[in-house]
Formats: structure tokens, C-alpha cells, sequence
């Protein structure tokens, strides 16, 4: 149950956190990222892998920590080809012919 829940909330959280950032914005939603979007991304980000975390915390066991952490590092490590992925993709459609 912990990693139905978990792994949603990492994911959301990391794409929150790349998109807060400018260059990422830009390419994926092709307009440029306002400073209140900004701070929103970043909050939303964090308060979601805080949430991913307390979601890991229960069962009352300190080892809830290393399962987050291993969670965290197999959803964490492909988002980066995704997106490279997606704006690919995004690059070959949007060309004019």
C-alpha cells in the first residue's frame, strides 16, 4: 500500500521541482515562467516529497527512511530521460514544414 502511494507523490513532487526551474518550463510549457509560478512549483514540489515521506514514516519504523530513500532513487533517476524525451518530442511536432 506504501508504494501505491509513494511512488505517485515522488514523481509528482520531482516534475513540480523541474518544472520550477526556468530552462525546464520553457521547453515543456513553451512560454516563459512567472516568479509566483515559480514559488508555487517549489512549494508544491517539496510539500509533496515531505508527503511521500510521512506516507513511507508509517508503521512506526525508522527503516521507513532508507525506503524512502530507495523509492525516491528509482523514481528520480529516469525523470530526467523523460523529459528529454517529451521535449524531443514536443521540438518535432511543433516545427513548421
Amino acid at each position: 500500500m506504501k508504494l501505491l502511494v509513494s511512488v505517485p507523490l515522488i514523481f509528482a513532487g520531482c516534475i513540480c521541482l523541474c518544472l520550477s526551474l526556468e530552462k525546464h518550463f520553457l521547453v515543456l510549457m513553451q512560454k516563459s515562467l512567472a516568479g509566483h509560478q515559480r514559488i508555487g512549483l517549489r512549494a508544491t514540489g517539496y510539500v509533496l516529497l515531505l508527503a511521500s515521506l510521512v506516507v513511507a514514516f508509517i508503521g512506526g519504523s525508522f527503516l521507513g527512511f532508507v525506503y524512502w530513500f530507495g523509492l525516491f532513487s528509482l523514481v528520480a533517476i529516469p525523470i530526467p530521460f523523460l523529459l528529454t524525451r517529451f521535449a524531443r518530442s514536443l521540438s518535432v511536432t511543433s516545427r513548421p514544414e
